[in-house]
């Protein structure tokens, strides 16, 4: 019975000893690796994994930047999953990237990339979601200073034709976004689009209790 306890305190002590950290994560494409780590919409980014312990590892993704040790905001951490230790994400949004190595009861996080946009994602500016039919309701975007014809503007995912300024009035009830050129943040003639808003007419509700006039049934 000692013999197995000292054998299983020796795994445990090789296991510690050979670190799960041995490993080197890092970009591979594009070289050189700008800095900031800012890229336009639709670029690429590679990232590798240089390992060759026994253990595996989890790649992962978050919007925000992860909490590695009190792990507060786990639920927000997505998996992606690599070809041949590397990984290409196409650039769509902010995002933290980083990989986490594991050996037995050892694991070791990697350097957190931080891949940011060039430029900002515009939004829909708004008072009120609903208004009266009948009536006009206006709505802008966020970034309202590129000048006019640097926009589009979408209703139900089909472009309004004519409305490419800072501020769209609208009559029509429906879903709504706007895309804003980024010329000025060094990504010429890519269109940033915002979240859509779905903004409705107000329905007229019926109050108080009904009460017939009975004098008048016949």
């Amino acid at each position: 019975m000692r013999k197995l306890i000292t054998l299983l305190l020796m795994a445990i002590s090789m296991s510690t000893l050979i670190k799960a950290q041995d490993f080197d994560f890092y970009i591979s494409d594009p070289v050189p690796v700008p800095e900031p780590l800012e890229f336009c919409m639709g670029e690429t980014v590679t990232f590798t994994l240089d390992y060759l312990g026994w253990g595996w590892s989890d790649w992962l993704m978050c919007s925000e930047a992860p909490d590695l040790e009190g792990y507060s905001n786990f639920n927000l951490w997505e998996p992606v999953y690599p070809t041949d230790n590397s990984y290409t994400l196409t650039v769509s949004r902010e995002v933290y990237f980083w990989v986490k190595v594991s050996e037995d009861f050892t694991s070791s996080n990697s350097e957190v990339f931080h891949i940011q946009l060039k430029g900002a994602i515009p939004e829909i500016v708004y008072s009120d979601t609903a208004f009266c039919g009948g009536t006009t309701l206006t709505i802008s975007c966020s970034i309202d200073n590129l000048g006019d014809g640097k926009y589009q503007w979408y209703k139900d995912n089909l472009l309004i034709e004519g409305a490419t300024n800072a501020i769209l009035e609208i009559s029509e009830e429906g879903s709504y976004f706007v895309s804003a050129l980024t010329n000025e943040s060094g990504c010429p003639n890519i269109y940033y689009s915002s979240a859509p808003v779905n903004f409705y007419y107000i329905k007229p509700e019926l109050v108080g209790t009904f009460k017939p006039d009975l004098e008048r049934v016949t």
